[in-house]
């Protein structure tokens, strides 16, 4: 039976939720996963839903993170990076104690969940596996994919972090909303979406669903509802707010399982700009609204792309809600997309 090893970005639940796809297909292909590895920041905690969804073998290592503005809304880019230059020694370790791991996992197969530390391990001791990278970051290296403006630095330390990644990798996969050609070692595919939405069925109701990257957001988004109490939404975060609640929403723990419930049955989604949960919102055909966390290029650019299709709608902050309504685009020729997913290792 052939193995892998799998490795993921612990930041957010987008590279989560895509591995976990990607162990389910590859258990229907009779592909054996030996291990995951998780990447762990020294400033994050680790969600529980992380570990408890997983039902094999998990090491967690430390990996690269970015560090929050002082409003928790945003990142800080040189300060990141500063940061990560001075503890790189660090991620030295943990890459060559991983790949020892890799190693006596005896895997021919390596996916990568766009993880610079995994892929360090990778590239020097997994030379004679099949060593994949996925992530919807490469898309934003394609030739198609128009950038917004702006961004400059923040742009030229992607495209450094894509072309290290893809020199880690004997072959690259760009998740995208949207169907493309391939380039050089790129392969664009459809979002992997696991069988709990693509065999569900979206039935609209009442209830706002709501969920931000970072914590900045949750007085703001409690405020909007306290003054709205005609409004009704579940909110799940990893942070329980210290003001009192208003009765018209619902505090929950980060939980994929019980995210996706509640996915079902809501009236919209109004989140930061992630590639995940938009990509399921739009398999789904829930109308769903985008704020981008602050100086957090990448989700400026899935902001964009999202609203280019049509089945989003793009803000710059909460209070934008108010007059934001749209008739979201058919999700037709979406689905079809993330449905002819076939064998792609």
């Amino acid at each position: 039976m052939k193995r892998c090893s799998i490795i993921i970005q612990g930041e957010g639940k987008g590279h989560f939720s895509q591995a976990l796809t990607a162990i389910e297909l590859l258990e229907k292909s009779k592909v054996e996963v030996r291990r995951v590895y998780l990447g762990k920041s020294f400033l994050r905690k680790t969600p529980a839903y992380f570990h408890s969804s997983l039902d094999v073998p998990v090491k967690v290592f430390y990996s690269p993170n970015f560090l929050r503005t002082p409003d928790r809304k945003g990142i800080r880019i040189i300060a990141s990076i500063l940061l990560n230059l001075i503890i790189s020694p660090i991620y030295i370790f943990e890459a060559t104690r991983i790949g020892w791991l890799m190693i006596g996992d005896k895997s021919s197969l390596v996916l990568n969940f766009y993880d610079p530390v995994g892929g360090l391990a990778c590239k020097y001791w997994k030379k004679r596996a099949n060593r994949i990278v996925l992530s919807h970051h490469f898309y934003l290296s394609h030739p198609d994919f128009i950038h917004p403006h702006g961004f400059g630095n923040s742009y030229f330390w992607l495209m450094r972090m894509n072309k290290f990644m893809v020199n880690t990798a004997d072959k690259v996969m760009a998740l995208s909303f949207r169907t493309g050609q391939g380039t050089g070692k790129i392969e664009v595919i459809p979002p992997l979406i696991r069988g709990k939405i693509t065999d569900s069925e979206y039935q609209p109701a009442e209830r706002d669903l709501c969920y931000f990257l970072n914590p900045g957001f949750d007085a703001e988004i409690l405020e909007f509802y306290r003054q709205r109490p005609d409004l009704k939404a579940d909110i799940f975060t990893d942070t329980i707010p210290k003001r009192k609640i208003p009765g018209n929403i619902v505090i929950h723990p980060t939980s994929r399982v019980k995210f996706q419930e509640a996915m079902l049955n809501c009236k919209r989604i109004i989140t930061t700009a992630g590639f995940d949960t938009v990509a399921e919102a739009f398999y789904l055909g829930i109308p769903i609204f985008m704020i981008p966390a602050a100086y957090h290029y990448e989700q400026y650019c899935n902001a964009l792309d999202a609203s280019r299709t049509g089945m989003a709608f793009q803000m710059e902050e909460i209070s934008d809600l108010e007059d934001a309504e749209y008739e979201p685009a058919s999700n037709k020729k979406y689905r079809e997309w993330v449905d002819s997913k076939g064998s792609y290792w």
